[in-house]
């Protein structure tokens, strides 16, 4: 998942007992200081893998579980538009707007 703190929290929420979140990038500069997480994924053993730069054996790991199924990445999908909207998917997305956690281009 990206770092912003929603995507984590709601990717914590989605993952079961004793399951992995990977965090990939950096977070946003503001966010440098200090990331919270919640008491409760603490008590369902949940695992943070972070990387600041994926190597191609996390980049293969998350390929992997998405093709397998093993992963739902859907419920992060918050908006979808038409690539034609590209500037303004890249900024809402970019700044964070209208609640947005993942955007997702189509094509048609």
């Amino acid at each position: 998942v990206g770092h912003q703190g929603g995507t984590i929290d709601l990717c914590a929420r989605l993952t079961k007992t004793d399951g992995s979140v990977l965090l990939f990038g950096l977070p946003p500069a503001q966010d440098h200081d200090h990331m919270a997480i919640r008491f409760g994924d603490f008590v369902r053993n949940i695992r943070y893998v972070c990387t600041h730069s994926p190597g191609m054996e996390s980049f293969e790991l998350a390929i992997d579980l998405l093709q397998q199924g093993r992963i739902n990445v859907e419920p992060i999908f918050t908006h979808r538009l038409p690539f034609e909207q590209f500037p303004a998917a890249f900024d809402m997305a970019n700044n964070y707007r209208d609640g947005v956690i993942k955007t997702v281009l189509t094509y048609d």
